[in-house]
C-alpha cells in the first residue's frame, strides 16, 4: 500500500491528466496492459474524463499494495508511464518511486526445498520429553498482540537496498540488529512499517502503518 502525501498525489494527478496516452479509455487500458496490470483492469473504472479516470487508477493501485516482492502496483504503473513523458516529468516520477519505496525488493522467503528434515518416521513423530511445552490456543492471540510492536525496516542507500525487522521496546524506542542499520546516516532513506503482512501470493495486505524519521 502506498500512502501518497496530499501534495504528491495532487502533482501526480496533474501530470497524468496531461499525458495524451491517457486521454481515452482505450489508451488507458493499453498502458495498464503494458505495465502488466491487465489482471486488475476489471476492478478499475477507467472510463470518463481524464482527471476522474487517472484519479481512480492512482487510488486503486495505491491501495492495492505489492504485486511481487519487488514492486508496488502503483510503482509498476508509474515506471511504465515514464516512457511517455519528458525528462522533468521522469525526474518527478523517479522521486515518487524512491520516496515511497515502490520498486524496492523486500526480504524473500527461503525456498521450501531448502528445508532438510529427518527421514525416518520415528524421528519425525513429535515427542514430549520432560516438561510439556504445548501451549493453549490463546497463545496465538497473545502472539498477535505482541506482533504489533514488530516493524518491517526497508533501507535504501547508495550502497544498495535491503530489509530487516525490529521491535518497539518503549513507546519511542525501536531495537534492531546492527546489520540492518549499521549507521545512523542511513535513517533518512529508511522506512518503518508496522502491521506489515502478506497474503499467500506475497502481496502486502492493507492496514500497514508506515513512518520515516525526520
Amino acid at each position: 500500500m502506498v500512502n501518497l502525501e496530499v501534495e504528491d498525489r495532487k502533482q501526480l494527478i496533474t501530470l497524468l491528466k496531461d499525458i495524451p496516452e491517457l486521454a481515452t479509455e482505450r489508451s488507458r487500458q493499453q498502458i495498464l496492459e503494458q505495465a502488466d496490470l491487465k489482471q486488475l483492469l476489471p476492478m478499475i473504472d477507467i472510463s470518463g474524463a481524464t482527471f476522474v479516470a487517472v484519479s481512480e487508477i492512482v487510488s486503486y493501485l495505491s491501495n492495492y499494495g505489492r504485486l511481487t516482492y519487488e514492486q508496488e502496483a502503483l510503482g509498476r504503473f508509474l515506471n511504465t508511464v515514464k516512457g511517455f513523458v519528458g525528462m522533468q516529468q521522469q525526474h518527478f516520477l523517479d522521486k515518487l518511486l524512491t520516496k515511497y519505496d515502490m520498486m524496492t525488493p523486500i526480504a524473500a522467503l527461503p525456498a521450501i526445498n531448502d528445508w532438510r528434515g529427518r527421514e525416518t518416521v520415528a524421528d519425525i513423530f513429535e515427542k514430549i520429553i520432560g516438561e510439556n511445552t504445548l501451549r493453549p490456543i490463546s497463545f496465538l492471540q497473545q502472539g498477535l498482540a505482541v506482533a504489533r510492536s514488530v516493524a518491517y525496516i526497508g533501507v535504501r542507500s547508495s550502497q544498495g537496498c535491503w530489509s530487516g525487522t525490529g521491535f518497539l521496546v518503549a513507546q519511542n524506542l525501536l531495537l534492531t540488529n546492527n546489520h540492518v542499520l549499521p549507521s545512523s546516516d542511513l535513517l533518512p532513506g529508511t522506512i518503518f512499517r508496522f502491521n506489515y503482512e502478506e497474503n499467500f501470493h506475497g502481496e502486502a495486505l492493507r492496514g500497514t502503518l508506515s513512518a520515516r524519521l525526520k
